[in-house]
């Protein structure tokens, strides 16, 4: 499908779950709890503040993001390389996206930044921002472009799920290397990451003062156990999290859902969790049908990736 102008939406037929499927190609998961004309006015507003970043760009040269960030035309992200992440997530997740505005930022972040997305869905805003190293080349530090960007365009696709418990993780299948992947749904939010790192800071601070004056104050092995407390917390909840994962695409495989991953990115984490407890092919069907009966979002579902043939899933 062809991204559709803003002035366009208005005009989708409510019965044609088709056309809303094909949206979803594009980037454009119904949310849940979303009905027809609530689906449909986001992305209308979605375009339309595309349309005016791009309007911006061309009259003036910037857009302004806030007032500490104005993002120049010439940094915007050309469509070639957003087509190295589209290919990524068209395999993973069934979309490629081309109406989320990006930027290569030459204002660094931080020291090992790499990307970020920002959303505000009561105005629409929904871009994302990439270091400014991978204008010129594929990989930097740590981190590939195509990887870095289907990354955040997966945290834009999904930024009206309002899930911390997998957003992370999905984000990070992104990653050709297991290690990201399997530790990327670790840190869900920002009081992780603290509860992480002031522990190891405590740690770090008690052996420097030891270090540096010589004697033991005291004793150091209490440190060491409460600097890994937090970090075990999440390699098990992370452990326990994946298990939900696998087990929900394993019911869904049981009844023939071929590509299940695509699925799941667009259901909650409780509509996982339960679908992983599912005693039989007969209990994960009747919970889908009963899910596409109340939501327009699961009718699109399983139009792409359920009910309906291989034409669909494009």
């Amino acid at each position: 499908m062809i991204l559709p102008a803003a002035s366009e939406i208005k005009k989708i037929d409510t019965d044609n779950i088709a056309v809303s499927a094909e949206l979803d190609a594009i980037g454009f998961p119904v949310a849940p709890g979303e009905d027809f004309t609530a689906y449909t006015k986001r992305v209308e507003g979605l375009l339309k503040f595309r349309e005016k970043v791009i309007s911006d760009l061309q009259d003036t040269g910037y857009f302004e993001l806030d007032k500490d960030f104005r993002l120049l035309a010439e940094n915007l992200i050309s469509d070639e390389i957003i087509d190295e992440a589209a290919s990524i997530t068209r395999l993973l997740y069934g979309f490629e996206v081309r109406w989320v505005p990006g930027f290569f930022l030459s204002q660094s972040l931080g020291l090992l930044w790499g990307g970020c997305s920002f959303s505000n869905s009561s105005n629409y805003l929904n871009v994302f921002l990439v270091r400014f190293a991978f204008a010129t080349r594929m990989k930097w530090f740590l981190y590939r472009r195509d990887e870095l960007i289907a990354h955040e365009l997966c945290h834009a696709v999904r930024s009206r799920f309002d899930d911390d418990t997998y957003e992370e993780y999905f984000a990070y299948q992104t990653s050709p290397k297991v290690i990201r992947r399997y530790l990327g749904g670790c840190f869900r939010t920002r009081a992780d990451a603290i509860f992480f790192l002031v522990p190891i800071m405590v740690l770090l601070s008690a052996q420097i003062f030891t270090a540096v004056y010589g004697r033991v104050l005291f004793p150091i092995w209490p440190f060491w156990i409460f600097s890994s407390i937090y970090p075990a917390f999440l390699l098990i909840r992370n452990h326990f999290e994946r298990k939900y994962i696998s087990r929900a695409a394993a019911k869904l495989k049981s009844i023939g859902v071929t590509k299940p991953l695509m699925v799941l990115f667009r259901a909650t984490a409780g509509e996982i969790k339960y679908l992983s407890s599912c005693q039989s092919d007969e209990q994960v069907k009747a919970y889908i049908s009963g899910l596409a009966r109340h939501e327009l979002r699961w009718q699109v579902i399983s139009w792409r990736f359920i009910n309906g043939d291989s034409k669909h899933n494009g």
